[in-house]
């Protein structure tokens, strides 16, 4: 290398050591760290966050930026200690800035196949740990002890601390005689494992016995009625945050919870049609709620078919997906629509009778009256 070129490396080196030597260091190495996050912009979504995703395993974290060369040497071989202590209760995420120099988050992951979390590190991780120069390499006990805070990468050192942490772990965080990944309440002291609903979850961190609160009765009371369909309904409209209802509210089954549950709980409770389910629902609801309620149908992706205001007059709502035909008694085609949640259609100008609606080989009967 010529003479120059060394210059300017050092300089360059003492810069960047300069630049994040001013961020202020918060924990040294036998420091107990507090909760920090930090958003995932690669291998995961929303928030990485300490407390909930690292505390109580061991964790490596590597700082790093997308220009500095040695990051991008080193990133490859994070990646194969990360794989070593993929079975294990080892942590590992890299927190770096300054991208598109040239790296994005996504070809920082792609180009050096790491597949553990990239978080972005716009909460200043780095503050927390980092001094002198980067990349950092920080390793924090189950406890969350720092064990080990460095400039540059000592694979070693890395790794001899990761084992520390894993021999000091403690494995049964209540001490009730059953490791943590096999406890029903990890947190909770409870030797026997009592679980008398059979959930997973031990009685005494389960804030729900589903003996009692069985799907649909979202009060617990023994009984299904208007009290559970009303609580359904707020569940929904008010974002209800009643934990023991929003696990028996799913009443068909398909990982949402919506206007169709409500459906089928009235007809569990009054029997009829899913049609006439829906006019009860108008009945006994006040516009906003049933108008908010309906918006629903947007979003829904298991197959349903409704309409409303039935008898009508002037206009009548239709609650599908997909293609939908009206045909009056005669089999005639009256108007085939493409519903995409909910339609108006106009009948203004439609005779009054009876029709059908149909979509996907669902049948439903409506009256328009003049």
């Amino acid at each position: 290398m010529k003479q120059g070129g060394i210059g300017e490396a050092l300089i360059l080196i003492l810069l960047v050591s300069l630049t994040y030597s001013l961020k202020a260091q918060t924990y040294q190495v036998g420091d107990y760290v507090d909760n920090f996050y930090a958003p995932i912009c690669e291998n995961g979504d929303g928030d990485w966050i300490y407390d909930e995703d690292g505390r109580n395993n061991v964790v490596w974290i590597n700082l790093f930026t997308s220009w500095w060369p040695s990051c991008a040497t080193e990133a490859p071989l994070t990646e194969y200690i990360y794989q070593n202590y993929i079975d294990q209760p080892v942590v590992v995420i890299a927190a770096g800035s300054d991208w598109n120099q040239p790296y994005s988050c996504e070809s920082w992951a792609t180009t050096f196949g790491l597949t553990y979390p990239i978080l972005d590190d716009v909460t200043n991780i780095y503050g927390l740990f980092g001094t002198g120069y980067i990349p950092h390499n920080i390793v924090i006990s189950g406890d969350g002890q720092v064990l080990y805070s460095d400039s540059g990468f000592n694979q070693s050192a890395i790794i001899n601390f990761i084992n520390q942490g894993l021999e000091d772990l403690d494995m049964d965080f209540d001490n009730d005689g059953v490791e943590d990944a096999l406890d029903n309440c990890p947190d909770a002291y409870n030797p026997n494992q009592s679980d008398v609903d059979e959930d997973g979850i031990g009685d005494v961190c389960d804030p729900c016995d589903n003996l009692v609160f069985t799907t649909g009765d979202l009060n617990g009371d023994g009984y299904k009625d208007i009290i559970d369909i009303l609580m359904l309904v707020d569940l929904i409209v008010e974002d209800s945050e009643n934990i023991c209802a929003i696990e028996v509210s799913d009443l068909n089954g398909d990982g949402v919870t919506n206007v169709l549950d409500i459906i089928n709980l009235i007809q569990q409770i009054l029997g009829g049609t899913t049609q006439q389910a829906l006019q009860y629902l108008e009945q006994i609801l006040m516009p906003r709620e049933f108008e908010e309620l309906t918006k629903d149908f947007v979003v829904i992706d298991t197959p349903f078919l409704f309409a409303w205001p039935n008898p009508s007059n002037e206009y009548m709502n239709i609650g599908s997906q997909g293609d939908v035909t009206i045909y009056d008694t005669m089999g005639r085609v009256v108007e085939q629509i493409y519903v995409n949640g909910r339609y108006r259609w106009n009948t203004k100008n439609i005779p009054t009778g009876i029709y059908y609606i149909v979509n996907q080989g669902e049948r439903i009967t409506v009256t328009l009256l003049k």
